[in-house]
């Protein structure tokens, strides 16, 4: 009875962890693609103005 009981809690635990991971992973997937298009759209805007900038002046 006793080793039922603690396999049952053992294995609560376990999904409980599992499941915290797997959404602690998708937050830091959504983090790293929104980041990584910051940077992109930095790095085109930035050229844009580059090369509009001689013609303005």
């Amino acid at each position: 009875m006793k080793k039922t009981v603690a396999l049952m809690f053992a294995a609560v635990f376990a999904v409980q962890c599992l499941t915290a991971q797997i959404a602690e992973g998708i937050k830091l997937l959504h983090y790293e693609k929104t980041r990584v298009q910051k940077k992109y759209c930095r790095k085109t805007m930035m050229r844009m103005l580059k090369t509009l900038k001689p013609s303005i002046g």
